[in-house]
């Protein structure tokens, strides 16, 4: 250093080593950071001990050179940390680079395996057309060399109903005309205005929908229910075989029905309820005593009048016979089984009216702020029934059952398919006569026990009567 004092050439005697006029420090400081140790590397710095001006700038000097050795090994820290940064960043990317290169491999093989699936449904998709094209081909060649054969939907029929013969029906119908000459009721067979046909079908509020228009090649065509398509609504009609139509009566699953409901219904037709919306005893009950006889009384038909209805429980009752009896309506039952050959409504009246509702509810839909509920369910249906009835139809569906006129040559027994179908001579009303029930021989078919739970009704009939007049 310019400051130093010169020493002498030779060394003066006393005088002490030049090296004990200095102070030694230990300066320590970082070297480097390795695996979370710290080394440590010990530097001795030598210090003037000299008290003068020049000693102290340099001892100013040493520490301003330590000061940048702190500095200088902070910066080191701080880099070797970022480095540490960078390396654990790094391992993250790689460790993630080889997951993505399995996904990947994995994605390969799936999409490879799926191509070679495709490919190969491709192969059969191909050899399937070209068979139903050559089965096709060959159907049309065959309907050509057969030209009475033609392709047609098949009806479904219960195991039940298909065990019903053509004699079946045939000895059906003998045994109602005589049970009718029996009671002196033939004279009803020959006023259309006195026969009567009723049951009951279900209404969907939301019905299925037909075919609309959409573009070529669209797979999802949609249509937005705006009710419940799961809802049904039970509605019982009665018409008689001259074409007339009695009044109707709709039933609703409620324990109380709502006031909004009968407001939107016309005064006119019948509302009945029940737990679950279908049609009871109690309220089959209470239309014939509250619709069906008061439209006899109305219209000044003729009674005794004859209900043709089918089998179900709810039309047959010990209650609802004593009723029809001092109403003079005749409930008959038709043949188990056979209401598809002898009910005029499943031969002829459901279909028209079943497909004027789905007509009204889409038109009724085609205002958005409109929905079909059970407060508008009555007005729409009366619109349906109003624009579907033809009054030929009805006689034409009691023709063909051989309701009216009474005969049973004109059912279509081609709908038969028990065994014991078989051709038989035209029996006309005249000769039905032929055939007569006993009272022995009803008595026999009925049990003893049946015989005797009917003696008891009509001896409880007969005190109710004595005490009514008392």
């Amino acid at each position: 250093m310019e400051n130093h004092q010169k020493l002498p050439s030779k060394p003066a005697q006393n005088v002490q080593d030049p090296r004990s006029q200095h102070k030694e420090y230990d300066i320590q400081y970082l070297k480097n950071e390795e695996d979370g140790k710290n080394q440590v590397d010990s530097h001795k710095i030598i210090v003037n001990k000299n008290e003068n001006d020049s000693g102290t700038a340099q001892n100013q000097e040493i520490l301003t050179i330590i000061n940048n050795d702190k500095n200088t090994e902070a910066a080191l820290k701080q880099e070797i940390k970022s480095l540490n940064e960078k390396i654990e960043l790094l391992s993250e990317l790689l460790a993630k680079k080889d997951r993505l290169v399995h996904q990947l491999s994995n994605e390969n093989r799936r999409f490879q395996e799926h191509y070679n699936l495709l490919a190969t449904k491709v192969v059969e998709k191909d050899t399937i057309i070209s068979t139903l094209e050559r089965l096709h081909t060959r159907m049309e060649g065959f309907l050509k060399r057969h030209p009475n054969i033609s392709k047609r939907t098949a009806e479904g029929v219960t195991s039940s109903s298909a065990c019903i013969s053509e004699q079946d029906i045939r000895n059906w119908f003998v045994n109602i005309y005589d049970y009718l000459k029996q009671t002196n009721l033939e004279d009803v067979l020959k006023d259309p205005s006195r026969i009567f046909n009723a049951d009951e079908s279900g209404f969907e509020i939301c019905p299925s929908t037909g075919k609309v228009f959409a573009a070529k090649g669209t797979r999802n065509v949609y249509s937005v229910e705006r009710g419940s398509s799961k809802e049904n609504i039970s509605v019982l009609f009665t018409f008689s075989s001259d074409g007339t139509t009695c009044v109707p009566i709709e039933v609703f699953p409620y324990q109380r029905i709502r006031e909004k409901i009968t407001k939107g219904i016309n005064p006119k037709l019948g509302v009945g309820r029940s737990d679950k919306g279908w049609m009871t005893s109690e309220t089959f009950y209470q239309y014939i005593a509250n619709v069906f006889y008061p439209h006899l009384k109305e219209n000044s038909i003729q009674l005794p009048v004859i209900v043709f209805l089918d089998g179900h429980k709810s039309h047959l009752n010990c209650h609802l016979s004593i009723l029809c009896n001092e109403l003079q309506i005749e409930i008959i039952s038709l043949y188990p089984n056979a209401t598809r050959i002898l009910q005029p409504y499943d031969v002829s009246i459901f279909r028209p009216i079943k497909e004027a509702w789905r007509q009204s509810v889409r038109k009724w839909e085609e205002h958005p702020e409109q929905i079909v509920n059970k407060v508008v369910f009555g007005g729409i249906l009366e619109n349906a029934v109003n624009k579907s009835f033809k009054a030929e139809t009805v006689v034409n569906g009691f023709k063909v059952c051989g309701l009216y006129p009474f005969n049973p040559d004109n059912v279509d027994y081609t709908k038969c398919l028990g065994v014991g179908t078989m051709q038989q001579p035209n029996i006309g009303v005249e000769n039905l006569t032929q055939h007569k029930m006993t009272y022995d021989k009803f008595a026999t078919i009925v049990g003893p026990k049946k015989i005797e739970m009917f003696q008891n009704i009509d001896g409880k009939t007969a005190e109710n009567e004595i005490s009514d007049e008392n």
